[in-house]
């Protein structure tokens, strides 16, 4: 009456397979987090346009920039296959996919507005040349 043994074998076991069940759920739900993440991965990569690669392509060279937080491609692709392997949260990864891309967004955004700010002023110039040559006629 002291202990509180259970009444059949397989009740003492039931939990343990329970646990199993859950085990292979989870691992389907991080295979299934695993190749959603690759797929989004991708579709980042496919997006980024000319500039955005030849901006990763210096962030792969330049190994330094990853202690700024600008990561290139292959550290990515590094933390997706640690993802992969259990070394690390799959979460972890998919922040650094994100970070990667906006890194990548802001980027390429500042590119353009100084590209549209140089063409601007090279506009204002070129209409007061125009302008000064009518007075000089």
């Amino acid at each position: 009456m002291f202990f509180n043994f259970p009444v059949s074998t397989v009740d003492a076991y039931s939990d343990v397979f329970e646990k199993s069940e859950n085990s292979d759920n989870s691992n389907n739900d991080r295979a299934s987090e695993i190749q959603k993440l690759r797929e989004e991965w991708q579709l980042a990569q496919d997006r980024q346009g000319i500039f955005g690669k030849a901006l990763d392509f210096v962030k792969n060279k330049v190994p330094f920039l990853s202690k700024f937080g600008m990561k290139g491609s292959e550290e990515i692709e590094k933390i997706i296959q640690q993802a992969e392997n259990c070394e690390i949260y799959v979460e972890e990864a998919r922040k650094a996919t994100e970070k990667y891309t906006k890194n990548q967004d802001k980027v390429k955004e500042a590119a353009f507005d100084a590209g549209t700010a140089i063409a601007a002023k090279l506009l204002v110039v070129w209409q007061a040349v125009l302008w000064a040559g009518e007075l000089v006629r």
